[in-house]
C-alpha cells in the first residue's frame, strides 16, 4: 500500500511485514523521504529566536530559515492627533493634542514597555513593540484596538491601522485585532 513500508522482507516460511509511514505534524517537515523498505523520517521545524524573522517559509519537506532583524533605528510613528518616538536609547517619547485634551491616553506613555524596537501609531492610538517581541498598547479603545490578544508573543513586527492592528510573530503567523468592519481584523 502507498501509506506502509516493508518492514521486515518475507521468507519461504513467513510473510512480509509492513508498517504504516509515520506522519509529520504541522510542526515537523519530511526530512528524509520514504521508500519501500523505509519509514519517513520528520524534523521538528526551526522557531525564529527573538531578535530573529522567517526569511524562508517552511515546505512540506524542508524546515523555515531565519535570518537576524535589521538593526536597531530611531523612528516616528503619527496618528491622527497624536505623534510618538523611539530615540537611539529605546526611549518613547509621545506629543500632540495638548494634554488637557488627550482624551485618550494617547500621548501618555506607559512606564513599563521595556526596550522599545518598534512603534506604529493608529488614529488615536499606539503601539510599542519591546526587544522581547512583547506588544504594548496604549490610548482609544472604542474597537478593542488596544486590547492586545493575551496569546500573542514572540512579535517581529506589528502595524496599527485606523481602529485597528496585526502584529506577525517569529513563525510567521499574522494575528489582528480591534475593528473588522471591512474584515481588516481576518487574515486570510
Amino acid at each position: 500500500m502507498a501509506e506502509e513500508f516493508v518492514a521486515s522482507p518475507g521468507s519461504t516460511t513467513s510473510d512480509q511485514e509492513c508498517s504504516a509511514l509515520t506522519v509529520c505534524t504541522q510542526d515537523e517537515y519530511q526530512s528524509v523521504a520514504p521508500t519501500p523498505t523505509s519509514d519517513r523520517e520528520c524534523t521538528a521545524l526551526t522557531i525564529c529566536a527573538p531578535g530573529e524573522m522567517e526569511s524562508t517559509p517552511p515546505t512540506p519537506t524542508s524546515g523555515r530559515e531565519c535570518i537576524a532583524l535589521p538593526p536597531f533605528e530611531a523612528h516616528v510613528s503619527t496618528g491622527e492627533t497624536h505623534t510618538c518616538m523611539v530615540n537611539e536609547n529605546h526611549d518613547v517619547s509621545c506629543w500632540g493634542q495638548p494634554n488637557a485634551n488627550n482624551d485618550y491616553g494617547q500621548t501618555s506613555v506607559p512606564e513599563s514597555l521595556g526596550t522599545v524596537v518598534q512603534l506604529s501609531a493608529g488614529y488615536n492610538h499606539m503601539y510599542a513593540l519591546s526587544e522581547d517581541g512583547r506588544v504594548s498598547c496604549w490610548g482609544m479603545n472604542t474597537y478593542d484596538q488596544s486590547d492586545v490578544p493575551t496569546e500573542l508573543d514572540n512579535v517581529v513586527q506589528v502595524s496599527a491601522g485606523g481602529d485597528h492592528s496585526c502584529a506577525i510573530n517569529n513563525a510567521g503567523e499574522v494575528t489582528c485585532w480591534g475593528d473588522n468592519g471591512y474584515l481588516q481584523s481576518t487574515p486570510p
